[in-house]
């Protein structure tokens, strides 16, 4: 892999070599600003990001295949196991985006309870996407901040960003955890009345 980043690095987006906290870029937020909508803009922003690293990791693919004509054909599909798995991300969050619309078109500043409120949605696979996805990030943002700390690196600015970021990240999960298990216990309660009325 190294050889790959050692390849792709002068092709690297600009976003990548800025490292942008994107996660503490506000827009018009005010008190009066739905969390929820606070969310969206992350999860937007994020696949943003994602589809400028599945677009890198393209490339890396790309110059692998070309600098090794004989590669296997299990050494290639090793190399494309992460892009399968940016891909997948990315259709969840596509999902994601498209809920947070639906419901937005609805009411433009909903919510927890809002958005759990249409019965006809798939109100169910979007908060188990959403909270699996938000806890997948705030993993990943606390096992850097541990290497940090492993490798003794000292950046104030760089530590206190990364603090904010999961600080931010679990005010969400605060918010989305509880909405996604009354999801899970109203589908119970209507399981066991439909047992009962068999």
């Amino acid at each position: 892999m190294k050889h790959i980043e050692h390849k792709i690095k002068p092709h690297l987006p600009t976003i990548f070599q800025l490292d942008i906290p994107y996660i503490l870029i506000k827009a018009d937020y005010d008190n009066e600003t739905s969390i929820n909508v606070q969310i969206y803009d992350y999860v937007s922003n994020s696949l943003q990001i994602l589809q400028t690293q599945m677009r890198m990791y393209n490339e890396c693919i790309i110059l692998y295949e070309t600098d090794n004509p004989d590669a296997s054909y299990q050494e290639l599909m090793r190399r494309t196991e992460p892009y399968a798995d940016l891909y997948e991300e990315r259709e969840d969050i596509n999902d994601m985006i498209l809920y947070f619309q639906h419901v937005f078109n609805k009411i433009p500043n909903p919510t927890s309870q809002d958005m759990m409120r249409h019965p006809d949605d798939p109100a169910e696979s979007f908060f188990q996407k959403l909270s699996t996805f938000l806890n997948k990030k705030s993993d990943q943002l606390k096992r850097e901040q541990q290497d940090r700390k492993f490798k003794h690196c000292k950046n104030n600015r760089r530590d206190n960003i990364m603090n904010l970021q999961i600080e931010k990240i679990n005010m969400y999960i605060d918010e989305v955890g509880p909405a996604f298990h009354e999801i899970m216990r109203m589908k119970d309660m209507k399981i066991k009345n439909i047992t009962y009325d068999i």
